[in-house]
């Protein structure tokens, strides 16, 4: 069974659901993504361990999700974006929970998939490279997170 990319509008509903604020989606650039993620990339495989999605998205987008997601002010936000990066500490942690949580997205019916791992700025597994480069099933938006930042997301449906 294929696994069904979402809407736009499911995007939104989703995010302003588990965020509880406004959230706008509109189409967005789509991002060149390569052997390396520039930014934060989260991964969904089917029960049987294979790669059925990824969710990419720029620094923007993840530090507005996760301090939205345990409404940490945007100036701290921004502050700790600055200080620590991605890589670690609650916004890490957070976009991470937003990652798992968004695997609501892809499950319909029959199809269950889970989120297994989030990678922030560094190398791809070669299976995710490989997907990504050879799908036309992608989903890109521009996302602003009411309050904060916001910024560029990709999904990608294999």
């Amino acid at each position: 069974m294929t696994l069904a990319l979402p809407k736009d509008r499911d995007v939104a509903a989703f995010l302003r659901d588990l965020l509880d604020r406004p959230v706008k989606v509109g189409r967005g650039k789509p991002e060149r993504v390569g052997k390396r993620v520039k930014g934060s990339c989260g991964l969904y495989r089917n029960d049987d361990g294979s790669l059925a999605a990824a969710w990419v998205c720029d620094h923007g987008f993840g530090s507005s999700a996760g301090a939205a997601l345990s409404l940490i002010a945007p100036a701290a936000a921004t502050d700790m974006l600055k200080t620590d990066g991605m890589s670690t500490g609650p916004l890490n942690e957070n976009l991470s929970e937003v990652f798992n949580i968004g695997a609501s997205l892809f499950n319909d019916g029959d199809v269950h998939v889970r989120f297994t791992e989030m990678i922030v700025d560094d190398k791809l597994p070669d299976d995710v490279a490989t997907s990504i480069k050879g799908t036309k099933r992608r989903l890109d938006l521009a996302i602003d997170v009411g309050g904060y930042a916001g910024g560029q997301v990709s999904v990608f449906a294999f």
